[in-house]
């Protein structure tokens, strides 16, 4: 063993013998050692034997130094956690926004829809009132000739219908060229 080493030794045992402390909170290298370890404080030097014999930094005294490492990191997390609340309100703030876009766009593709489904609607009657003027057009050029009658597109029936002269007939059997 080294003459440090040994000193090193002598000092825990004397520190564990004198006037040291044993603590109630022990320090966390005696607090973690398996099997626990006594963890007693040289009230001149504020480390306990454990630390001294070990040469390891004994954490029972804390200095100005562990305080403002302790203070600065939950400064900085503190900070971290406002500005990652920041970001969360803003994400929330922009899908409530794209929420409400979305749901103006459905309902307009629901309007959209409804008047494109009446418009086809209103085009179908249409074209059945087109087709049914159609036909009964269509039956109706067809229905003089089927009952015998004269075609009013003869020019010889307006002849005449007309008596030549521009006069209607007089009775209704000159019409048909008795």
């Amino acid at each position: 063993m080294t003459a440090i080493l040994e000193r090193r030794h002598r000092l825990a045992d004397r520190v564990f013998a004198s006037r040291s402390r044993a603590m109630p909170t022990p320090c966390s290298n005696c607090r973690t050692a398996k099997p626990a370890r006594s963890c007693r404080v040289s009230l001149a030097s504020g480390r306990c034997s454990e630390c001294i014999s070990r040469n390891v930094k004994c954490d029972l005294v804390v200095t100005e130094k562990d305080w403002q490492k302790v203070d600065d990191k939950e400064s900085q997390l503190r900070s971290q956690l406002s500005e990652a609340r920041r970001i969360r309100d803003e994400a929330f703030a922009r899908e409530e926004r794209l929420m409400k876009e979305l749901q103006f766009l459905e309902s307009r593709k629901e309007e959209m829809a409804r008047r494109e489904l009446a418009s086809i609607e209103e085009l179908e009657k249409l074209e059945a009132e087109e087709r049914a003027v159609a036909e009964a057009s269509r039956h109706a050029a067809e229905a003089p000739a089927s009952l015998g009658w004269p075609s009013l597109d003869d020019p010889q029936v307006w002849a005449e219908f007309l008596n030549v002269d521009g006069n209607p007939p007089l009775s209704p059997g000159t019409l048909s060229g008795s």
